[in-house]
């Protein structure tokens, strides 16, 4: 049996940018992100834009985590620094200029 693989490769893909919008908007992507798919979007021909909207779902949520994990990491590291900064100002708590700015702080 011959299979006319011609025809399978010349199906069409309907596929829109404003699909791909849609997504964005529905995962509130960020801007550098929607950037970055754009430009991929745009090198890419039919068949593969039609792929990635079938997976941009899944790409947009690992995104999502991925910045809510690099902001869990920041806020840590934030409040980590702020718990060196006030342990090594304890050393200079006798200093007039210190103390006024810890009360500042409080």
């Amino acid at each position: 049996m011959l299979v006319n693989v011609e025809w399978f490769n010349k199906r069409t893909y309907n596929v829109s940018n404003s699909q791909l919008e849609k997504k964005f908007e529905q995962y509130n992507t960020l801007e550098k992100d929607k950037h970055d798919i754009r430009r991929i979007f745009q090198l890419a021909d039919d068949q593969r834009k039609f792929e990635m909207i079938s997976h941009i779902d899944y790409l947009l949520q690992k995104f999502n985590e991925i910045h809510e994990n690099i902001k869990k990491e920041q806020i840590i590291a934030i409040e980590e620094w702020i718990q060196d900064i006030f342990a090594n100002l304890s050393i200079f708590r006798n200093d007039k200029k210190v103390v006024d700015v810890l009360a500042a702080l409080d």
